[in-house]
């Protein structure tokens, strides 16, 4: 991707592809309005209706709550039973984490105790012996 600048601090983007360029898009570095409304180059096109759409069902939604002629709402039976079953997920994980922990803890432990005894008897063992021979 080359960049290459233009008169009116405007930047001419040239998207490369093998063996030829793509289409260039033309913005204006201070001006964020323009690059965000920009038709060319943009998917503008494609979603604006669905936009449109999109904020004339939620007017329909809200006004016709506020008239009642039709409750599209949704109770809270689904939440309580989702809250529930979220919390007692959380709970069960917590409680698999905690007895992991423990068991790690329980076997560091026997280790270091392990390690002990094994020192306290090579201590014990080697107490006695005599140093002084040569030539072993």
């Amino acid at each position: 991707m080359s960049t290459e600048q233009c008169p009116d601090d405007v930047f001419v983007n040239y998207i490369a592809t093998p063996g030829q360029l793509g289409p260039s898009v033309r913005y204006n570095t201070e001006s964020h309005i323009q690059v965000l409304c920009q038709m060319h180059a943009s998917v503008w096109k494609k979603v604006f209706i669905f936009c449109v759409i999109n904020a004339l069902f939620a007017v329909f939604v809200q006004v016709s709550e506020i008239d009642d002629i039709l409750h599209l709402s949704i109770g809270d039976k689904g939440h309580v039973f989702m809250s529930l079953m979220v919390s007692y997920l959380v709970v069960t994980r917590s409680h698999n984490s905690l007895s992991r922990y423990m068991a790690a803890r329980g076997y560091l432990s026997n280790l270091m105790r392990g390690s002990r005894e094994l020192i306290q008897h090579v201590v014990a063992f080697s107490r006695y012996t005599n140093n002084d021979t040569k030539g072993m």
